[in-house]
């Protein structure tokens, strides 16, 4: 990261019927997205919802990828998934919970430094070092 700090980052939005949007940062392609079935949206675009959820999802592996590569770890797999409670508390709706479930796959005898590793991850991810919602991790290592 040669750039300085702040960063800064922008989208936009533009409406479309159904209760859809086109979220757009140029030159990437367009998001389509709206509320989830349970607000009166569609099944078939992205909600604030998943989209929240998959943030969290996503910074994990990347910062983890960052981690690894720097510590010459040979990730065979990564795969992951996400849960997010959304509940009804005394300040309105909100996300309590996002509990992830990942599973590595790497060299025999490097489950101890992936497991390091992962938890440094956590604790560098800036998305969920941004939120009020409780985060958990279980992980699964599968040494190949």
């Amino acid at each position: 990261m040669d750039d300085p700090f702040p960063h800064h980052y922008e989208t936009s939005l533009s409406w479309a019927p159904e209760r859809q949007a086109a979220i757009e940062a140029s030159p990437r392609p367009p998001i389509l997205a709206g509320p989830p079935p349970q607000f009166g949206g569609k099944n078939r675009w992205w909600s604030p919802e998943h989209l929240f959820v998959s943030s969290i999802n996503l910074c994990l592996l990347l910062t983890f990828q960052t981690i690894a590569e720097k510590s010459k770890l040979a990730v065979k797999d990564y795969r992951s998934q996400i849960k997010g409670t959304l509940e009804k508390t005394s300040q309105g709706l909100m996300f309590t919970e996002a509990l992830m479930e990942v599973k590595i796959s790497v060299p025999s005898g490097e489950k101890d430094k992936t497991l390091r590793l992962l938890a440094l991850a956590e604790k560098r991810c800036l998305i969920s070092n941004s939120l009020k919602t409780k985060v958990s991790t279980k992980v699964e290592v599968e040494e190949i």
